[in-house]
């Protein structure tokens, strides 16, 4: 099985990926930062960037005939009241977590319904079912992007293509 997982510098990314490598799929990990294992290969990818996001499956695509699951982890955190948030730290933080995503989704999509299947799992967050204090905009974040999720999911049925979200809770990582 061929598995992206994005945000595997770190975290929940990379046990993931080092957990499915370990299992025998072939792994590529896409994150800024280039990093060592013998698990995952790493492909260096801003998802932000939709460019290098084409380029990161066009790469796996030059090894593998097929892409099987894409494991949408990348994302990021934001702590404070919504008032003193800036408009800059408000679109850098839904461009990873929502736009980033949605790239990736739309990157793979292509080569699913070619071989009418895949998975898609958008990690999301049990915040995203409520505004919480001084995370507002996280909340929001995660909330897009399981309601973009809830879209693609029915629009991609016909191919056979499973898409859903992951609410995890608090887990122990730098985010």
């Amino acid at each position: 099985m061929t598995i992206i997982i994005t945000g595997t510098s770190a975290g929940i990314g990379f046990t993931l990926a080092e957990y499915f490598g370990k299992k025998g799929h072939h792994v590529f990990g896409l994150s800024r930062k280039n990093v060592e294992s013998k698990y995952f290969k790493t492909i260096p990818t801003d998802i932000t960037d939709n460019t290098q996001v084409q380029n990161a499956i066009a790469e796996v695509l030059k090894t593998e005939s097929r892409i099987d699951v894409l494991i949408n982890n990348a994302g990021m955190g934001m702590v404070g009241a919504v008032e003193d948030s800036t408009q800059e730290e408000i679109l850098k933080l839904f461009n990873l977590n929502l736009v980033g995503s949605v790239q990736m989704m739309t990157g793979v999509l292509p080569k699913m319904r070619e071989q009418k299947m895949g998975q898609i799992i958008n990690i999301s967050s049990i915040g995203s079912e409520m505004g919480l204090p001084f995370r507002g905009f996280y909340s929001a974040s995660k909330s897009a992007l399981d309601k973009v999720t809830e879209a693609i999911r029915y629009e991609v049925s016909p191919w056979n293509i499973q898409v859903c979200t992951l609410h995890l809770g608090d887990i122990k990582t730098n985010i």
